[in-house]
Parts: structure tokens; sequence; C-alpha cells
């Protein structure tokens, strides 16, 4: 690497060590981004529409309500009345949602609903582009919030999917011919609603495509593209009081014995720790518990200092870090360039100056 920055100054060599890594297959079978539509919380009418719309595009507004109520027929829908009012009635559960959403939102997000539907009845499109555009509004729009920071990462790595999937595509036909293929075996979100419309136009080598896929869906891509921008967005303070939780129970825990060396040599328990600081003038409470707490809380802080942040960012390898005890990356492997620090000696002054305050 430092012969590789040397020749190449001004590249971006940071994400280098990660390039043998891999994402491991198993974190694919997390179902986190399966598409629920729910119904809506309160009754509300499609003809809502025709009021986030003005001039000539009210025509293609009522056009779309009209195909929505008529459940008429288009391209690769599917033929059994059943599947066909399945997927109408999804469709209109997803505009219901999309119109309470929007309703005290702001003007842009009005305008993207209203151009995305007016796009659908501008052209002859399939089945396929109608489920994908309006169910992909309504994710976009409806999603429930994430419960926690591991479901927030789950669902911002299967957006991260979708997009690689994308990348390995000419059209929005190869997308659908893909989505039924490989949807499921990738975790892509939306792929479950395959079974409501055929592909008629779709030719793909959906082998070549997945291949291509995983050179997309990198470690290195998950942690520049996908993890990074969310840290730098709001999710930093999360992130750092998940790994806290997660901090490995041994990390730097040898500073107990380092303390107690550098005190006294002869000193090797705590108890003789408080009565060595008893002497010097610091007061511990005979339970320890001052002790402890003032040593973990060092602990936690020289661990959040060291090994997650770099100039005030989190570091990739804190990054890959969490992937790997999330399940996304094989640890085994990821041991190799992220290993366990220790404390340096200024966290002994650090512990102390703790204690006796």
């Amino acid at each position: 690497v430092k012969k590789l920055q040397a020749k190449y100054p001004h590249c971006n060599l940071d994400l280098i060590e990660f390039c043998y890594l891999a994402p491991c297959s198993n974190h694919l079978e997390n179902r986190i981004a399966r598409l629920e539509v729910k119904e809506p919380s309160q009754n509300i009418e499609l003809e809502e529409l025709l009021k986030l719309t003005k001039g000539p595009n009210l025509r293609h507004v009522q056009t779309f309500i009209d195909r929505i109520r008529a459940r008429a027929e288009m391209p690769a829908l599917m033929n059994k009345e059943a599947e066909k009012n399945n997927f109408y009635r999804l469709l209109e559960l997803c505009i219901k949602n999309i119109l309470l959403a929007v309703q005290h939102a702001d003007q842009i997000r009005r305008e993207t609903v209203v151009r995305e539907l007016v796009g659908l009845e501008q052209g002859e499109h399939c089945a396929g582009r109608y489920f994908g555009v309006i169910t992909k509004l309504y994710r976009t729009l409806c999603a429930d919030e994430p419960k926690n920071f591991s479901e927030e990462i789950a669902i911002r790595l299967a957006l991260h999917r979708e997009v690689a999937l994308e990348r390995c595509t000419n059209s929005q036909s190869d997308y659908n011919y893909l989505l039924a293929h490989l949807g499921k075996e990738l975790n892509i979100p939306g792929h479950e609603t395959c079974s409501y419309y055929q592909d008629l136009c779709g030719q793909c080598d959906h082998e070549a495509a997945k291949e291509h896929f995983f050179k997309l869906y990198t470690v290195a891509s998950i942690v520049k593209d996908c993890i990074q921008p969310a840290l730098e967005h709001g999710l930093q303070d999360a992130f750092i009081d998940w790994m806290v939780m997660k901090m490995p129970e041994n990390w730097a825990f040898a500073l107990r014995q380092t303390l107690l060396a550098e005190m006294a040599k002869e000193i090797n328990t705590p108890e003789h720790l408080r009565e060595f600081l008893r002497r010097n003038g610091v007061s511990i409470a005979d339970d320890s518990t001052e002790y402890m707490q003032a040593f973990e809380a060092a602990r936690k802080k020289a661990y959040i200092e060291k090994e997650l942040l770099e100039h005030g960012k989190i570091r990739p390898q804190a990054i890959c870090r969490m992937l790997s005890l999330m399940g996304v990356v094989q640890s085994e492997k990821l041991n190799d360039i992220v290993s366990p620090s220790t404390f340096a000696a200024d966290w002994l002054l650090e512990i102390i100056d703790m204690v006796r305050h």
C-alpha cells in the first residue's frame, strides 16, 4: 500500500486493504426489506391525487385513477382475475398510503409523486413498470421507522443491493427480468412482487448479471457508498453507541494490570490499589464501585478514540468491524486488518484523575 501511495499520491487508497474481503452470503437471508403494504391509517380516496396536480397533468392523473378503478388490462399483467385484482389492490393501497404521507409534506415531495404517475401514463408501460414505480414510491415515503440501529443498517444494505442490480441492466425490462430471477437470492427489495406480472421484454444473462452484481456489491462499496454517507448524515452517534455496546469484554482489559504495575510493582489486586491510592490522598469507596466505573468509563472512551474515530470521523476499519458483528463480512478474514488496541500510558493518568474526582 505504501508503494502504491508513493507512486499514485493523488489516489485514495483508504479501502484497498478490504479488497480481498467479500460479503458473507448469510446476510442476504435477512428479510427486513420485504415489501409489506399496510392498510391506510384513515379513509382516503384516489381522487385526492387530483388536488396535487395542476394544468395538463390533470388528464394523465385522471387516466391513472380510472385505470385502477376499472382494473384495466395492460401488457404483462397476469390473466387470472384473482391475480389481477391482487395486483390492483396492492397498487391502490400503496397510492392511498402515499397520499396520506404527502398530505403535509413539502411541495417537492408532492411534485415527485405526480411526476412519477404522469410518467407512467405518458407512455405504453407494462404492469412491471407500474408496480416498480409505485412500490418504490411507497417504500420511500411510507416505510416504518427502523426499530433499532441494526434494522437501519439492514435496510440501507438492501437499498444498496437494489442500486447495484440496477447498474447490471440497461433498461427497466431487463431489471424486472433480473428481479424475477435473482431478486430472492440477492434479497432485493420488491422481489416478491414479481409474481403479480410477467416479464415480456427482458433478455438478460442472469448468471453474467449475478457475477457483475458481486463486482459492484463489495465490502469497499458497502463501506464507502452505503455506510459512510449514512454515518455522515445522522447515524454516527447511533453507530458509536452500538459499537460501544458490542465492545469486546477483553478489549484493553490488561490496563488493570498495567495500572497496577505502573503504580507499584508489588500491587496486583484492586484492593492493594485502593490502599495505595488511599495512602497517597486518593479516596476510593470500599466496595470498589468507583474504581470499576472509572476504569470502564476510561476504557470506553479509549475504545471510541482509538478504534472508532480518526480525525473526528468513523474509521473504515470500524465500519468493517460493525459489518462483521452483523454477519455481513466474515470475521476471521477481518481479524487480519482490524485488531484490538491497547491503552497508551496517558490513559493511566486519566483513570487516576477520574478516580480522584
